[in-house]
């Protein structure tokens, strides 16, 4: 009995000792990799806003497309209740 109460203590220090120096070592290693991660970040955030140009051009040229779309559509609707409001009023006259 006396031996189990020296060396249960003895292995108790020792393991919890290999559990802090692994918990050290995962705790470098994470830090590490969150670095790596931040500087992929980084440079992802600098790639996108060199975009930012392109985009707004695109974006632009699409505004403009819809504008003209909307005109067109809008004028050949406006030229076509033209057409059938005096077929309309020619029946109704007749």
């Amino acid at each position: 009995m006396e031996f189990l109460s020296t060396f249960l203590p003895i292995v108790l220090y020792f393991l919890a000792s290999v559990l802090l120096i692994l918990l050290i070592i995962l705790s470098l290693k994470l830090i590490i990799v969150i670095n790596k991660v931040e500087n992929l970040t980084d440079d992802a955030t600098k790639k996108l806003k060199s975009l930012n140009s392109i985009f707004r051009v695109i974006d632009n040229f699409t505004d403009r497309i819809a504008l003209i779309n909307d005109r067109i559509v809008m004028t050949i609707t406006s030229l076509l209740s033209r057409v059938f409001n005096r077929k309309r009023k020619d029946d109704n006259n007749e």
